[in-house]
């Protein structure tokens, strides 16, 4: 037994050994053969696939030559092609059934799940909703999620993701993030309030607002600062709701994009938010973890409301294990890597473990047509330059984070080969215990996208995950637009030039051509 055991350390010790190698080498992914389980057939639909997203006119008309479809009774057609194509390429399944050996595939090659119900809502469906109808659409979706989980617990090391847009009616989700933001704003001139500053940054009710203050954290001189204060006020909070910007006690908005809170919104908010804790309860049961995917800005106050307090309520606190609840963060996005620190340091100051996943963005043609139709700013970053600074910088700070702080976990979310690299540099320059961390970070990219690179850090021995969105194809249908859309750059860079070439590769050895 002891010789077992030994040879046993020794193995992980030599793996370990094979990996901080690795680090800081250019990655290599060609000699891995990352497309070898597929078929020839599904390698030439895969090559087709890449094609048509580089075609602009194709991708940036894809909503309307489905509505033609529509128009003419011809969706079943266009549903059949879509699932043999785009479809097949970019998701796992039409239900769970379909998706468990997609998971059980990638497991073979060291490549991780994070199962997506592929489920969301925009405004164009914010019809007002009654409680009894939302409350009932919201536990529906949670079983569908609990199925998730139930999938995913037969493999080790998963996700689910989860999108709020499913849970919420959008108009709500809407009224939400305006009142947050209201309220928000009211605190951005300054980091520290006095008494008196803070109960006149909130106006209305003095005797409340001074209620409130007396029960946030305090700073040694007796203030208060932005951390706690959002750390103890928010919508889903009864007891600070009253000091809230809200629609009966402030002007009516002048168009219902601004609209605030309504006390029936209240109502809505208070029968599904228990709902969604018992969903990350339930996931905590089963030791799947539970990502919460970020979303338009229009909504992302509110998603950052739910994902911060099932954070605070279901990670476990200050005891070096990891998060079960993971927010995700948007680095194109002007007030991204702000708002990831101030939540990291939350989380630290206010002792529970917290859990992060950071991508570039997925919404910035809505985002930018939007901010120019109402003439508000731009809320994306002027450059791509500037995202891709955030984001390594982003990097640098979690991992820094990581080596010291047994209770920050997170998810490099890319599929840019430089700023994987950077990650794998900056792993071996912090000279972070691989052995005693690799659960803490990972990698991830969808699936159908850069998979050279997921196996490549799978096979040196990192943790890295594959995103697998599922669910019936008009269902899916949405997302995969928006993926051809917010990422047609993407099938013309670098990135998808090496997918393409590997694709190739696979196809000539298959026929000989190449060794």
């Amino acid at each position: 037994m002891k010789r077992t055991i030994a040879h046993g350390h020794l193995v992980k010790k030599q793996s370990t050994i094979t990996t901080q190698l690795h680090l800081a080498q250019p990655i290599q992914s060609s000699n891995l053969r990352p497309h070898k389980s597929k078929s020839s057939l599904e390698l030439i639909n895969s090559l087709a696939v890449f094609k048509a997203c580089s075609i602009p006119a194709l991708v940036n008309n894809s909503d309307k030559i489905l509505d033609i479809f529509e128009k003419f009774k011809l969706t079943p057609i266009s549903n059949f092609i879509i699932k043999r194509t785009f479809f097949k390429h970019f998701c796992g399944g039409e239900n769970l059934n379909e998706v468990l050996p997609t998971m059980q595939k990638l497991n073979k090659s060291r490549v991780n799940s994070i199962l997506d119900l592929s489920m969301e809502a925009d405004l164009e469906a914010g019809a007002e909703k009654s409680l009894s109808s939302a409350v009932s659409e919201a536990e529906k979706i949670i079983e569908m999620f609990k199925s998730s989980i139930d999938i995913s617990s037969t493999q080790p090391n998963a996700f689910i993701a989860v999108k709020v847009t499913a849970l919420f009616p959008p108009l709500i989700l809407l009224r939400w993030s305006n009142t947050l933001q209201v309220f928000k704003s009211k605190f951005m001139n300054k980091n520290t309030f006095t008494s008196t500053e803070f109960v006149n940054a909130i106006g209305g009710d003095k005797a409340l607002s001074m209620k409130i203050f007396n029960t946030l954290k305090k700073n040694s001189d007796g203030s208060v600062d932005v951390t706690s204060i959002t750390e103890s006020i928010d919508v889903i909070y009864k007891e600070s709701r009253g000091i809230l910007p809200m629609q009966h006690n402030s002007p009516a908005a002048s168009r219902s994009d601004f609209e605030l809170l309504r006390n029936e919104d209240l109502e809505v908010i208070d029968a599904i938010v228990p709902k969604i804790e018992s969903l990350c309860k339930y996931s905590l049961s089963k030791k799947i973890r539970l990502m919460i995917d970020a979303e338009q800005t229009y909504f992302q106050h509110a998603v950052d409301s739910v994902a911060l307090h099932c954070s605070r309520t279901i990670n476990p606190k200050n005891e070096g294990g990891l998060a079960v609840v993971y927010n995700t963060y948007q680095l194109y996005l002007k007030d991204g890597l702000k708002r990831l620190k101030i939540d990291v340091e939350r989380a630290e100051r206010f002792g529970y473990t917290f859990g992060v996943k950071i991508v570039r963005g997925a919404y910035m043609v809505s985002e930018r047509e939007r901010a120019e139709e109402l003439k508000i700013e731009d809320p994306i970053n002027e450059n791509i330059e500037k995202t891709h600074k955030d984001y390594n910088e982003a990097i640098e700070y979690l991992l820094k984070k990581v080596k010291f702080n047994p209770n920050i976990s997170f998810v490099i979310a890319s599929h840019n080969k430089t700023s994987v690299e950077t990650a794998l540099r900056l792993i071996k320059e912090l000279d972070i215990n691989l052995e005693e961390k690799k659960n803490h970070f990972g990698f991830g990219q969808l699936m159908g996208m850069q998979d050279g690179i997921a196996f490549y850090l799978g096979e040196i021995g990192l943790s890295v995950f594959k995103y697998i969105p599922y669910g019936p194809v008009n269902i899916t249908i949405p997302y995969l637009i928006r993926r051809a859309q917010e990422n047609s750059s993407l099938m013309t860079n670098s990135g998808a030039v090496q997918d393409r070439k590997e694709l190739l590769e696979e196809l000539k050895i298959r026929f000989g051509i190449s060794v």
